[in-house]
């Protein structure tokens, strides 16, 4: 594992070449989008190089902060949003890239005699051929990733486990991710689940494993009284039917031939 300085683009190309050589035959990638700390002039090429778009937001500075405030033709979203774009190659890359740069006017918190609007900006490099205005929405349903990373962490487990070697680490990552995807399934799978609030999975494992119990006797055996508020295996027999439905094939074990 990386150690906490290492910046957060550190092995992304590698990481992506082996993720796309993990696609099986006849997949593709809708798109890439990234933050800040991907803007990485080899990450984007590698993107280029295979034909897939993306969408990564861009640090402000030097000859790209220059353009953001060299941009004269804006289109007004709303009363707060508008938007521009500039074509520029920088001297660390190899080609002429888009940049499309989100203005937003900030408020005023106190009254000034000079009614001079304050703005904030967001830029980001794309090789999309979309409007900006689907440019800067598209990067923003990022937003709803960030909500999976804290229920992986928070939830799973899935923070601070580094077993020291890498590919032990990857072991248990991974793990987590097939159990986030278990459980993701299952809350699919559930009644009504489409008109239903995304749940945590905290808040699954309590509603459908985990069930309140004592341990007591029945006669002369020991036994488990398990909570009737559990609801049993009846309330959970649809889910497991549904599952059924979605297991991985099985292996046809029986012999086609006689043996010798």
């Amino acid at each position: 594992m990386s150690s906490d300085n290492a910046a957060d683009s550190g092995g992304a190309v590698a990481f992506l070449q082996e993720a796309l050589g993990l696609l099986p035959t006849g997949w593709s990638i809708a798109g890439l989008r990234a933050d800040a700390a991907f803007f990485d002039q080899q990450l984007l090429a590698l993107l280029e190089q295979r034909e897939i778009g993306y969408v990564v937001v861009v640090r402000r500075k030097g000859p790209i902060w220059q353009q953001v405030h060299s941009v004269r033709e804006w289109t007004q979203c709303d009363a707060t949003h508008a938007l521009g774009e500039f074509r520029l190659q920088l001297q660390t890359s190899s080609r002429e890239r888009r940049f499309v740069v989100l203005r937003i006017r900030l408020m005023e918190t106190e009254p000034c005699l000079v009614d001079v609007p304050r703005y904030e900006y967001r830029v980001f490099v794309t090789n999309r051929q979309e409007p900006a205005t689907w440019i800067w929405q598209h990067y923003d349903q990022r937003a709803a990733v960030e909500p999976r990373i804290s229920e992986l962490k928070e939830d799973l487990a899935a923070d601070d486990f580094c077993l020291r070697e890498f590919f032990p680490t990857e072991a248990a990552m991974r793990s987590v991710f097939l159990l986030f995807n278990f459980m993701s399934l299952l809350q699919a799978l559930q009644p009504n689940a489409s008109s239903k609030p995304q749940q945590r999975p905290a808040t699954l494992r309590q509603q459908l494993f985990t069930c309140p119990a004592a341990a007591g006797r029945a006669g002369h055996k020991v036994v488990i009284f398990l909570s009737q508020s559990w609801g049993g295996l009846h309330a959970r027999k649809p889910l497991l039917a549904a599952l059924q439905n979605r297991t991985s094939p099985k292996l046809n074990l029986s012999p086609t031939t006689a043996p010798p």
